[in-house]
């Protein structure tokens, strides 16, 4: 679309992304409850204030406590005035690294942290374990939950695999705990996250343990896996949910998102995109380009993303009695005043200013 700058704003590219539409199919009894994952080992201004601003559409949080390797625990640095604040159940995450058990996790001094949260004023539901076991170590660590259970009330549960649905010991895991939370994203390199496959292995797992309190983990990052950015796609992931929420599927009671959303934080959905996909709501990436004027004959060449998905740059053409202009971020001039898009995303919310023009009657073209 192309538009005349007359010294004033002017929007030129819209782009619908998808709709996350609901399938006409019988819902579930219950609908299901959100929490989201807090993973962050340092709590920076920005991590204590997505914590204090979470969707409200979040029932709980599960924090990240200590990260045991074979190097030993390292505890996160949890704000709990932070945590009290934002008055959510909340759960400590014991993360294990590695297949196998290491010689020593700190249960003791994770529940003396639990207890001074509490005393903090932070509504602790919760203990969970963060565990990719080795299929052939299940037995040794379905003993190892039982000996390490915390008492009542606290709740506990654990991470679990899909690929735990082949082996016997599953039902004794399954027994030792009050929840598990199925991983399905991650868990099949190169790819982060395949919507069949992930229909597949919850509904092998569901089966295996039918009598279990089940949640399923579902990503909201990307990552590069061997040398490659993997991406969460919004669409994939709200149409995977939609099935969850089908009355047909394996009977869960809710989704952990992998992880809240943290200002500042490029590998990860924003705000406005989990919001989106929670509630089913159409996900649209809306691009505004625009000349906004600076002085006379002269304007700032300005991008904003309206929508609540990240957006791709658009290509831009500057056209009229152009006297000079230039395009940062990425841009390459092609042929006289036009730019290729540099292969970036904008997110939702965002404004970026990419270069400025001087000329008169200047128009931009975005596509």
């Amino acid at each position: 679309m192309l538009v005349r700058l007359g010294f004033a704003i002017v929007a030129v590219v819209l782009i619908v992304a998808a709709a996350a539409t609901r399938p006409a199919a019988r819902p579930r009894a219950a609908p299901l409850t959100h929490d989201a994952y807090v993973w962050q080992r340092r709590w920076t201004g920005a991590v204590r204030d997505a914590v204090a601003a979470a969707p409200s559409e979040l029932a709980g949080l599960r924090v990240l406590t200590v990260d045991v390797d074979a190097a030993g625990p390292g505890w996160a640095e949890v704000d709990a005035a932070t945590l009290a604040a934002a008055g959510r159940p909340v759960t400590a995450v014991v993360r294990i690294a590695g297949a196998r058990l290491p010689a020593e996790v700190p249960m003791a001094d994770v529940l003396a942290r639990v207890a001074a949260w509490r005393a903090a004023g932070v509504e602790v539901v919760g203990v969970e374990i963060d565990h990719d076991c080795a299929s052939v170590a299940l037995p040794d660590y379905a003993a190892w939950l039982a000996r390490n259970r915390p008492l009542a009330p606290l709740r506990f549960s654990i991470t679990a695999l899909p690929a735990w649905a082949d082996s016997a010991a599953l039902r004794a895991v399954a027994a030792a705990v009050d929840e598990l939370v199925v991983q399905v994203h991650a868990v099949r390199a190169p790819a982060l996250f395949e919507p069949r496959a992930a229909r597949a292995g919850l509904a092998r797992f569901a089966a295996a343990v039918p009598a279990a309190a089940l949640r399923v983990a579902l990503p909201t990052y990307d990552a590069v896996v061997a040398g490659t950015l993997e991406r969460s796609r919004p669409t994939e992931v709200a149409g995977f949910l939609r099935w969850l929420e089908r009355g047909d599927a394996p009977p869960i009671r809710g989704v952990v998102w992998f992880r809240l959303p943290v200002a500042g934080d490029d590998r990860a959905w924003p705000a406005a995109t989990l919001r989106a996909v929670i509630a089913g709501a159409p996900l649209r990436a809306t691009v505004v380009a625009e000349l906004v004027a600076t002085g006379p004959a002269q304007a700032d060449v300005r991008l904003r993303n309206t929508g609540n998905v990240p957006a791709a740059w658009p290509a831009l053409t500057l056209g009229g009695a152009v006297r000079g202009a230039d395009l940062i971020g990425g841009y390459v001039s092609a042929d006289g005043h036009r730019f290729v898009a540099p292969g970036r995303e904008l997110a939702p919310g965002a404004t970026a200013v990419v270069g400025w023009a001087t000329g008169e009657d200047l128009t931009l073209d975005a596509r």
